[in-house]
């Protein structure tokens, strides 16, 4: 009974023994049955957790990409706007630089062609330095010659001069009456006389002309000539200058014209000057205040061989408006 009852006993406890071993190796398998199935919740929860970041992400991207491509368009149209002022810019550049370069062409031809005037002026400049230094040496020797030349004539004029005085006294003669003839006539209005001046009709060995009075020293001037003669107002000069519109090789000063060989006429000097009002010449005649190495009176004109004409009187009278004795 005892061994009945031991074994049963044994039994009964390997019986318990076995059940709660089944018991504990259940609820293991259900414990990691359970924390697996917690693992892949967690697992998928984080997929799912990634899988929204990503979409969130490409969400972003997507909007960058179109916001990029706004501004990738609006930069094209800047592009192009910048393009189309790049190439209106380069044409009016370039029109500018062909405009220029047909003015520095324009410039070089016209350098081109001073320069070949400046040195044609040069050569003519040169020439004409060369021919004035010739004419002025020809001007300067005629002067010589004609100073000696007046000379000469001075002293003949001072020989007939005194032969006159001497004639006239040695055939001295009652007067003659108004209109006659003195033996040593002078014609004045009629009257003749041997050392003869011509002043509207009066003859004269020592000619001058002027308004018809004939020089041996004749003086171009309203019809006067002279062998030095000068332009002014048509009188003609081998030494010509320019007086209103009148040209010289040998320009003068006369109102800013300026000569190599000038005279004085209101300002303008010469070498060979003389004196109409206010010129001064070696060959000087009083005529208005014009004075001559032959002068003679008339209006006040003086001379070495005097002659009565209005007030003027002579060394040889003769009977003008009155009865003159033959000195």
């Amino acid at each position: 009974m005892l061994t009945k009852s031991g074994t049963s006993s044994s039994s009964s406890s390997s019986s318990s023994s076995s059940s709660s071993s089944s018991s504990s190796s259940g609820s293991f398998e259900l414990l990691v049955s359970l924390e697996s199935e917690r693992e892949r919740r967690w697992k998928a929860e984080q997929a799912a957790r990634r899988m929204a970041d990503s979409l969130q992400e490409l969400r972003q991207k997507g909007q960058e990409t179109e916001d990029m491509k706004k501004q990738a368009v609006e930069a094209t149209a800047h592009i192009k706007q910048a393009m189309l002022k790049e190439h209106e810019s380069n044409q009016t550049l370039q029109q500018e630089l062909t405009t220029l370069q047909r003015r520095v062409w324009r410039i070089n031809e016209r350098k081109q062609t001073l320069l070949e005037e400046v040195q044609s002026g040069l050569c003519f400049l040169k020439n004409l330095i060369q021919k004035c230094s010739k004419i002025e040496g020809k001007c300067l020797s005629q002067y010589t010659k004609v100073i000696t030349q007046k000379i000469q004539d001075r002293i003949i004029i001072d020989r007939v001069s005194q032969i006159s005085r001497i004639s006239g006294k040695e055939n001295s003669k009652p007067p003659r009456p108004y209109g006659e003839t003195s033996i040593i006539p002078h014609d004045r209005d009629g009257e003749t006389s041997i050392i003869p001046h011509d002043r509207d009709g009066e003859t004269s060995i020592i000619p001058h002309d002027r308004d018809g009075e004939t020089s041996i020293i004749p003086h171009d001037r309203d019809g006067e000539t002279s062998i030095i003669p000068h332009d002014r107002d048509g009188e003609t000069s081998i030494i010509p200058h320019d007086r209103d519109g009148e040209t010289s090789i040998i320009p003068h000063d006369r109102d800013g014209e300026t000569s190599i060989i000038p005279h004085d006429r209101d300002g303008e000097t010469s070498i060979i000057p003389h004196d109409r009002d206010g010129e001064t010449s070696i060959i000087p005649h009083d005529r208005d205040g014009e004075t001559s190495i032959i002068p003679h009176d008339r209006d006040g004109e003086t001379s070495i061989i005097p002659h009565d004409r209005d007030g003027e009187t002579s060394i040889i009278p003769h009977d003008r408006d009155e009865m003159v004795k033959l000195v």
